[in-house]
């Protein structure tokens, strides 16, 4: 297959056939993936081991992690699934992040409102005082 650019001509060594077959196993690597997050996520749950609300949170990432690529080739009308993979695992890795935040950083709340009672402070401290009146 040869690609066209405004640089020159790209040789691709894979055939059609072999591209389609490649999206065939992806599409399934990520089902199984999508089957074995959802497993283990009923089986912690059923033991006990998370929440309801955070299981539901897991379940809403690992779906939308699933169904983005499918959803940004509707939308754009890709055929080249690649950038449909990147938002998928762009989309599975900011539910991540959002759940080892809320996990590993408890005292960020207590951080801030920290900082909000000492600029409270401040500015109590500066409308008392005698120089701004």
């Amino acid at each position: 297959m040869t690609v066209k650019t405004s640089n020159g001509a790209v040789q691709i060594a894979a055939s059609v056939g072999q591209y389609n077959n490649l999206l065939k196993a992806t599409n399934i690597a990520g089902g199984m993936a999508l089957g074995l997050d959802m497993t283990l996520n009923i089986y912690a749950y059923n033991n006990n081991e998370i929440s309801g609300a955070r299981f539901a949170y897991r379940a809403t990432g690992t779906v939308a992690a699933f169904f983005a690529p499918m959803i940004y080739g509707a939308i754009v009308g890709s055929e080249v699934p690649v950038i449909g993979t990147v938002v998928g695992i762009v989309v599975g890795f900011t539910f991540s992040s959002g759940e080892y935040l809320y996990d590993s950083y408890p005292k960020i709340k207590e951080a801030a409102i920290n900082n909000i009672n000492y600029i409270d402070n401040i500015e109590s401290a500066l409308r008392s005082s005698k120089l701004f009146r």
